[in-house]
């Protein structure tokens, strides 16, 4: 079907006309609105908003930030939908700057639309300021910027907004910041800071790379980049700080320590891995590094360093702190050095460069006192390698200082790890400041202890460590060096826990003691060798010990100490209450197995010396050589003994046998042997006690001594030659002791003397002695001799002690026969004993000696009187001394004599002394008849009587003796014999006798003894030494005698 085209009418055209029209005036409407709003956006936006923006910022940041505010011009574009702000500062209330920067300009995105997030361009902040204080009562400036009236939340987190930055960039920042809470004022400026963000962004899984750079004037640098999310938060990236300066950081070091950072640079860096975005915290840090260079710990006040390290690297380092492991590939050390010091109290002196931390609150100490239950840290070290260190060590605890020191220490350990059964290797070397090296070489695992290490010592100086030998011993080692090579073990679970073998030496060792200021000991060389040592369980073995010329010093100082007798110090006694409680529960200790094959001496020697006499003592054993085998303890192992050497370099000495040296199975069988030993080395001894010195003589010593069941056996033969002592000295020390006549009366004819002194006593004796039981034998050998010289000199001749005196007829100095034969005896015993002296001296009898040379004196003077009878008679008259006169001229002498003197007769005077005997029951003696005094006028009472009775004088004189008990004369005296008796005694009592005329008789007496002695033609007169004085023989005393006594 077709349609037909209608024709548009009027109305229809008008119309639409109208309607476009009304189109275009509506478009132009919106076209105008568009304009406006247009202007209106673009006023607003770059005119209006600004201002009120500044206004706004102005109004409301001192408010917020209790700071005055300042901004100098905010700009907005908005079309690019940006916003300047520039010169935002804000100042305390007194005018100090707190923050400000030069410009922020933040711009959006109108891609937020889409992107689903508030999407920023840019974010750029630049030359931003802060100055940031830590206040003195430990608060921030910063720290109001919070509300303080606020409201502490109770709504739940909310979800982070969408955010994405593209860029935020902060650039030229620099933050100043002070520390008052430190004892000096911490001041330092961070800057330029320099922060670029690419794609930061809050929404979740999406992270963006960063870059963070941050210098400081002083060269430090601290750069940080990587990536990084905020939902979840987490990070990944690298770190480095650069050019760190400890010392700009002392104030804060100043709280714990005094002691000063000097110099000293520090790197760090690392990558670092980290989420926080589950719990617990996962926190990953690898290729971690750290490097310290030219580090100097310095003393307060001083230029002394502390502690020092040229470099130290630490690389390879990595730790996972949700695993709770730790690993350091390597940390080398290079050149440094430290100061280890003690003070005068024994404390280190490190500790008086820390301070004590004050004031700790409660929160801390509940915290310290409850820590978190968790596992263990695991630490590796793959390698620690340190050379070129030196470690010093002050010790002022000593009374000398001590100086210290390992030069040169090289450390290597692989492989340490805190885990159990993990295998360590060890080097450790150093050189000893003053000589000698040390190295050492281990393996083995730390947990559980297993250790192995092989040790060598070479010639390290014992020297330096005097101060602490000083310390505890009287000793001043000038030299020295120790040398150990071996290996040892330590395992505390296995048997033994501690082993140690190989060798240990000292060579050239020289030493003194500080008691006489004499060398103590000194040696070339002493090796120990072949040492097997073990502790639990214990034992120890040794091959040989050897000793090559040693020298040892034993002197007795002024003071009469022996010098290693007094070598320990003694230290006061610590008085302990609870150690003073007597333990009974302890178990005696096991005895400790020792075992030495073979001790060696060569070449070695041995002085003796002893300053306490006036005179110095001093001898030495040379040549000292021998050897000592098979030593075991404990047990019954006989030890053989062969040591042999001279003394003083001339005389030979011997010294073997075996010997058990177990306490407990004691046993000794040595010979001892000297031989030709010159004894005038010994003569200060004698000087000093026994007051005479040793001119010449020689000594040989043949000792046997055996121990067995703890009883001693021995046998001294002693034999002296040619033993010669000096004259006297008078030394105030001397024995009373007569020694020297000990000696003469021992030395034959020929010079010498043999003795053998056996010896024996327990050991279990509390006073037993070796050297007491000899010497009491020395002793009661020379108090026989004072007591009873002439008893043993008897004995060689078959005399006794008689052979001390000679007696003599009363007023007589002849001798007679049987005392001639006495002499001769003694003349035979002082041949065979050349080194007596005689010396004689004489006594006389104050009766019958006086009343015997009255009588002589009365013979002289009837001599005289017939010398005078005869002149005048004119006859010739002979000399005195060749005078004898008849028995009939010399009775009727002394009647003659006696008349005129008593004016009686002897007959009369006799019976009146026989009747004063009668009346007293008396033997009529030479007393009673001197107490008869003659008086022919008043005789006594009872003469008559006796004068009437028909008897004779000799008759009446046995009937008195009679009756008074008393035996007569076995030949009575005859008439004639008993008036001459009586004649010569009254006579005799008118001649008397003075002191001097005993005392020429005592000479005479002595010369003759002499001149018998001499003529006899084997003793030399040197040796007969004659005087008058009393003799010490008390027994003696009273009697015509001489008396000898020897010398």
């Amino acid at each position: 079907m077709k349609h037909k085209k209608s024709k548009p009418s009027l109305a229809a055209a008008a119309a639409l006309i109208q309607t476009a029209t009304k189109t275009a005036a509506s478009r132009a409407r919106w076209k105008k609105r568009c304009i406006i709003g247009f202007l209106i956006y673009t006023m607003v936006g770059f005119l209006i908003l600004p201002a009120i923006i500044k206004w706004q910022l102005l109004k409301h940041l001192p408010t917020l930030t209790h700071r005055i505010a300042d901004v100098k011009q905010v700009r907005m574009n908005p079309y690019a939908l940006s916003l300047t702000v520039r010169g935002l500062s804000l100042k305390e209330t007194n005018g100090a700057p707190f923050a400000a920067f030069e410009e922020l300009y933040v711009n959006f995105q109108l891609s937020s639309v889409f992107r689903g997030a508030w999407t920023f361009g840019d974010i750029r902040l630049v030359h931003p300021t802060a100055n940031l204080v830590r206040l003195a009562e430990g608060g921030f400036n910063f720290s109001n910027l919070a509300g303080t009236n606020s409201a502490p939340a109770t709504n739940p987190p909310t979800a982070l907004p969408a955010v994405l930055v593209q860029s935020l960039l902060i650039t030229n920042a620099v933050v100043t910041f002070a520390d008052e809470t430190t004892l000096q004022l911490f001041k330092a400026d961070y800057g330029p800071i320099n922060l670029a963000i690419t794609d930061f962004t809050t929404r979740r899984a999406k992270d963006g790379p960063y870059k963070f750079v941050a210098t400081t004037t002083d060269g430090e640098s601290f750069a940080w980049s990587g990536r990084i999310s905020i939902n979840p938060p987490q990070s990944t990236g690298r770190f480095d700080l650069t050019g760190i300066s400890p010392g700009k950081y002392s104030a804060y070091l100043a709280q714990f320590i005094t002691a000063q950072v000097a110099s000293g640079k520090i790197d760090i860096g690392a990558d670092y891995r980290v989420n926080a975005a589950i719990s617990p915290l996962e926190f990953d840090v690898r290729n971690a590094t750290l490097r310290v260079n030219d580090l100097i710990v310095k003393p307060p006040g001083s230029d002394a360093t502390l502690f020092g390290m040229s470099q130290f690297i630490v690389t390879n380092a990595s730790a996972t702190l949700t695993g709770r492991v730790a690993r350091v590939g390597l940390a080398s050390l290079h050149g440094g050095s430290a100061l280890i010091g003690r003070e005068a109290d024994g404390s280190l002196t490190a500790l008086k460069y820390i301070i004590a931390v004050k004031n700790r609150t409660a929160a801390t100490v509940a915290t310290t006192n409850a820590p978190e239950v968790s596992a263990p840290w695991r630490f590796d070290l793959n390698e620690l390698d340190i050379t070129g260190f030196n470690l010093a060590v002050q010790d002022h605890s000593t009374p000398i200082a001590a100086g210290l020191g390992l030069e040169a220490l090289r450390l290597n350990v692989k492989g340490f790890s805190t885990e159990t059964n993990t295998p360590v290797d060890t080097a450790l070397a150093f050189n000893w400041r003053g000589g000698g090296s040390v190295t050492v070489k281990s393996r083995g695992t730390i947990q559980p202890p297993d250790i192995t290490a092989t040790v060598g010592v070479s010639q390290m100086a014992i020297a330096p460590l005097q101060p602490y030998i000083g310390q505890n011993l009287n000793i001043v080692v000038h030299s020295g060096g120790v040398s150990v090579d071996g290996e040892a073990k330590f395992n505390p679970s296995a048997q033994p826990q501690i082993h140690f073998a190989g060798d240990v030496g000292v060579t050239n060792f020289s030493s003194s003691e500080t008691i006489s200021y004499h060398e103590l000991s000194s040696w070339k060389n002493l090796v120990v060798h072949g040492i097997d040592f073990s502790l639990q369980t214990n034992a120890l073995s040794i091959q040989e010990v050897k000793f090559t010329d040693a020298r040892n010093n034993f002197v007795v100082s002024s003071n009469g100490v022996l010098n290693v007798a007094a070598l320990p110090k003694m230290k006061p006694a610590v008085t302990n209450e609870a150690s003073s409680v007597k333990n009974t529960n302890v178990a005696p200790n096991e005895p400790f197995p020792i075992r030495v094959n073979a001790i060696v001496m060569e070449n070695n020697s041995v002085r003796v010396a002893d300053d306490s006499l006036p005179n110095h003592f001093q001898t030495s054993i040379e040549e000292f050589t021998g050897t000592i085998r098979n030593i075991i303890m404990p047990g019954t192992h006989k030890a053989g003994v062969d040591i042999h050497g001279k003394v003083s370099a001339l005389s030979p000495f011997e010294i073997s046998g075996e010997v058990t040296p177990d306490p407990k199975n004691l046993f000794v069988n040595l010979k001892i042997a000297f031989t030709n030993t010159d004894l005038t080395p010994l003569s200060p001894y004698t000087e000093k006690y026994v007051g005479r010195p040793i001119n010449k003589g020689k000594l040989t010593l043949d000792l046997r001594y055996n121990i067995e069941q703890r009883v001693l056996k021995a046998e001294n033969i002693v034999a002296f030659d040619r033993f010669t002592f000096g004259a006297k000295n008078g030394s105030p020390d001397a024995t009373a002791l007569p020694v020297k006549l000990a000696v003469g009366l021992l030395k034959d004819i020929h010079g010498k003397i043999d003795l053998n002194l056996p010896v024996a006593g327990s050991l279990d004796d509390p006073h037993f002695s070796i050297w007491g039981l000899v010497g009491n034998v020395f002793k009661n050998m020379i108090l026989k001799v004072a007591t009873s010289p002439f008893s043993l000199l008897g004995a060689l001749v078959g005399g006794g002690d008689d052979m001390q005196f000679v007696d003599f007829a009363p007023g007589r100095a002849d001798l007679r026969e049987n005392q001639t034969n006495k002499l001769m005896k003694l003349s035979i015993a002082l041949t065979n004993r050349p080194a007596l002296d005689v010396e004689i001296g004489a006594t006389f009898d104050p009766v019958t000696d006086t009343e015997a040379l009255g009588r002589q004196k009365v013979m002289e003077k009837m001599k005289l009187l017939h010398i005078q009878q005869l002149v005048s008679r004119g006859k010739p008259a002979p000399a005195l001394q060749l005078l004898k006169l008849a028995d009939d001229d010399y009775d009727d002498l002394l009647r003659a004599a006696y008349k005129t003197a008593f004016n009686t007769t002897p007959e009369i005077a006799l019976r009146e002394a026989l009747a004063a005997a009668l009346a007293t029951n008396s033997t009529p003696n030479a007393g009673v008849l001197e107490d008869a005094r003659v008086d022919s006028s008043e005789p006594r009472k009872g003469a008559s009587q006796l004068m009437r009775e028909s008897k004779t004088l000799a008759q009446l004189t046995a009937q008195i003796a009679h009756k008074a008990g008393s035996p007569g004369a076995a030949q009575p005296k005859t008439e004639r014999e008993l008036v001459r008796d009586e004649l010569e005694r009254r006579l005799a009592t008118t001649v008397p006798v003075s002191g001097d005329e005993l005392k020429t008789l005592m000479r005479h007496r002595v010369e003759a003894v002499q001149r018998f002695l001499l003529e006899s033609g084997k003793i030399e007169g040197q040796r007969l030494l004659v005087t008058l004085r009393p003799p010490e023989d008390t027994t003696s005393k009273g009697a015509a005698r001489v008396i000898f006594a020897l010398e």
